[in-house]
């Protein structure tokens, strides 16, 4: 894939548009993605088969330049314009009246692009965006969006009914594809030893890994005011680990507080940087994610990756078909049933060699692998 400055100007975008569609090839196609994270490698991982599977990917940096892809392109039929994380639409704006004029702006280019021809995709990474403000007006946006692109894809095999409750989408639009393990990915060559003595953890705890953004919707402050409960059910042998960046200072300062008393927590309050990834995983024993509303998660997958079982909600389970000997569920709406989950999860990897078997089932899901299945499942939803 290529990438262009954000400085880069329309003329800039449009020229690489076209030197993708001339590597794409006479019967390749265009894959134009909106707004790429570059900081997350998830995107990369979807798209590493690309070329293969006949398409050549580019970001799309800026909103303005979505309107740009038809005239820079001579055969609009064989490009896709490939929408993700759709609150990039509204994230900077302060205000209800703004953001809901940004998402019609935005529908009318969507309805410009289904005019002219263009295929488009969106792929539903969550039921609405994490730290989301404007209830109403982004779910105007994602009904909206399920009724005007070609092609949904999603992730989780439960995301139609998860989102029932928000907004409908239509089956005829919706195929599956699964989240890439992080195989090949991160780094892998931390002895746990080492990463144990770098979290100043010991050899003999149990430890719980929270990893990821510090937010609200993970769960964090319910699962930390149950902590105590989790440490009586396995006889004070838990230490947890925090590990993350928060983009709200007062949530951060609230986790703080509840944490005060608790020489058994960790906290690194930061960006983690790749290299650093290893070091968390290899020193836990089992990944934690309390989460209360979200419909798939890079971070079980990175759990995954490094052969750790995880607690998770109920709703995620689907995401770790064939690994479910390294799934402990639990009820999102009563987090007092993570304790007995926790406790299944400490007597299964104790008595048993679950580890192997989690990271071998990560293997077959590593990101070329999933990156051509998608490629194949989105060609055979655009041939029905």
């Amino acid at each position: 894939m290529h990438r262009i400055s954000r400085t880069g100007n329309t003329h800039s975008f449009g020229k690489q548009l076209r030197l993708a569609a001339q590597q794409a090839g006479e019967n390749g196609h265009v894959l134009a993605y909106f707004r790429p994270v570059m900081s997350n490698p998830f995107l990369r991982m979807l798209y590493s088969d690309s070329f293969a599977s006949g398409y050549a990917c580019v970001p799309v940096l800026e909103r303005t330049y979505l309107d740009e892809i038809r005239q820079a392109l001579p055969r609009p039929a064989s490009v896709t314009i490939h929408y993700h994380w759709v609150n990039a639409v509204f994230s900077k704006m302060r205000t209800a009246r703004s953001v809901q004029k940004a998402c019609k702006s935005f529908i009318g280019t969507l309805q410009r692009q289904r005019d002219e021809g263009l295929a488009t995709l969106w792929t539903v990474h969550n039921i609405l965006s994490h730290a989301g403000k404007f209830i109403d007006e982004e779910l105007y946006l994602r009904q909206e969006m399920a009724a005007l692109v070609d092609h949904i894809h999603i992730m989780n095999p439960d995301t139609k009914a998860l989102c029932a409750p928000y907004y409908s989408l239509p089956d005829s639009k919706i195929f599956h594809s699964p989240h890439p393990s992080y195989t090949g990915v991160y780094s892998s060559y931390v002895s746990r030893e080492q990463a144990r003595l770098d979290l100043g953890v010991a050899e003999t705890d149990i430890v719980f890994l929270a990893f990821g953004a510090i937010g609200p919707y993970k769960g964090l402050r319910h699962f930390l005011d149950i902590w105590p409960q989790v440490q009586a059910a396995i006889g004070g042998r838990g230490k947890l680990v925090i590990a993350g960046r928060a983009a709200d200072g007062s949530f951060l300062k609230d986790v703080q507080r509840r944490m005060k008393g608790h020489d058994d927590i960790r906290l690194f309050a930061n960006h983690i940087d790749d290299q650093q990834v290893q070091a968390f995983f290899k020193a836990a024993d089992i990944a934690l994610c309390p989460y209360q509303r979200t419909l798939n998660s890079g971070v079980i997958m990175t759990a995954a990756t490094f052969g750790k079982p995880v607690i998770l909600p109920t709703e995620l389970a689907p995401i770790l078909s064939g690994a479910e000997d390294g799934c402990f569920t639990f009820s999102s709406r009563d987090m007092a049933t993570i304790v007995p989950a926790v406790v299944k999860a400490v007597e299964r990897l104790e008595a048993a060699d679950i580890l192997a078997p989690i990271a071998d089932w990560a293997r077959t899901m590593e990101p070329g692998i999933c990156s051509q299945q998608f490629f194949k499942a989105y060609a055979e939803a655009r041939q029905r």
